[in-house]
């Protein structure tokens, strides 16, 4: 017996010693939030073709390095309101942030051409690595073609959880404070959002999207959660099934002659959705392009406040039609999954 319980502590030991780095992170931000009134969350985005050093400006003027922010990418990291970061690549100064809001995205800006060169031959070789865009047309009439069907065959063999697919609604109260602060706070600090070159959903060719990153879930900002409890009991009414969340994506700015081609989403993580309207600025409406669950199209504008609810892996949507305007920001694109409708998959 001495034998088996000196085996099991070992072996609980060494669990415990396995995961002892994350306890410890986890504590350290628990910790931080709860014991410093100033305490931030800050994320640094990048446009550079570089990593971008981040450096904290301690109270002596000295700069400390504290994170590496890869090309196109985000980093995120605890801090506090008043605090001074300087952004450099390659040693270069390329910018500087300080924190002002308890919940902050920075974005370093390198002067990337598609900021303001849509659609030209620099900008798509900085985004694809110098594939051209007649190399990549026969891979983007394929993929469109398997979108078409998928949007076809996949609503046949799931459930629908209810009578049309979809519903118009305002943006709870508690969850629409959070991003319009969120948004008010963070509204400038917008970076590319790279898609992957073989992929034609977006036209990221002719227009590239940007987006404002949200803080994530492990960083221990209260952002994200806030958003989820926030809509989770509501879209749970409508669909009338317990629902698990998955992923949110950040605040998405969509410009000038963008559209986005009908698909289904992700049957695994993407079942019950919600489109959440920011802000926008644009001459003719954008509507929501989506299919019911009898077949019937249906054209939906929202204004900022507003947000779709529907069922994202078997009303195929999108935006088809040109966007015309200046900006749109179409946040936050929420999604959950369903365990009954897994459940249903699993029997099949």
């Amino acid at each position: 017996r001495n034998r088996d319980s000196n085996s099991l502590l070992g072996t609980l030991t060494a669990f415990a010693c396995v995961f002892c780095p994350m306890l410890i992170a986890l504590l350290t931000v628990v910790s931080f939030a709860q014991a410093n009134p100033d305490a931030a969350h800050v994320g640094f985005g990048s446009d550079c073709d570089d990593d971008l050093d981040v450096f904290w400006v301690n109270p002596q003027g000295e700069e400390v390095a504290v994170t590496k922010v890869p090309p196109q990418g985000q980093s995120w990291i605890g801090s506090y309101l008043n605090h001074k970061f300087v952004y450099r690549v390659n040693g270069k100064n390329v910018g500087e942030t300080t924190v002002t809001s308890k919940s902050q995205f920075s974005a370093a800006q390198c002067g990337h051409p598609c900021h303001e060169h849509y659609g030209e031959e620099s900008c798509l070789e900085r985004l694809d690595g110098r594939i051209r865009r007649a190399q990549l047309q026969p891979i983007w009439d394929s993929q469109n073609e398997d979108r078409r069907q998928v949007n076809r065959i996949q609503p046949q063999h799931l459930k629908n959880f209810t009578e049309l697919g979809f519903e118009k609604r305002k943006i709870p109260a508690d969850v629409w404070e959070v991003l319009k602060s969120y948004y008010e706070n963070n509204k400038d600090s917008i970076v590319l959002e790279k898609w992957p070159s073989t992929n034609p959903y977006i036209n990221h060719w002719d227009s590239v999207p940007f987006m404002i990153w949200l803080p994530e879930l492990h960083t221990g900002d209260q952002t994200k959660r806030k958003i989820f409890d926030g809509l989770k009991p509501h879209l749970e009414e409508w669909a009338g099934t317990e629902l698990e969340h998955t992923d949110m994506y950040g605040m998405r700015v969509y410009k000038n002659n963008t559209y986005l081609e009908n698909h289904v989403d992700r049957v695994a993580t993407h079942v019950i959705s919600a489109i959440m309207h920011i802000a926008d600025k644009q001459e003719i409406p954008w509507p929501l392009n989506i299919y019911d669950h009898n077949g019937k199209e249906h054209n939906v504008t929202i204004s900022p406040g507003e947000m779709v609810l529907y069922e994202s892996a078997t009303c195929a949507h999108g935006r088809p039609s040109l966007f015309q305007g200046g900006y749109i920001y179409d946040s936050t694109h929420i999604f959950f999954s369903a365990q009954e409708l897994l459940i249903v998959l699993y029997r099949i």
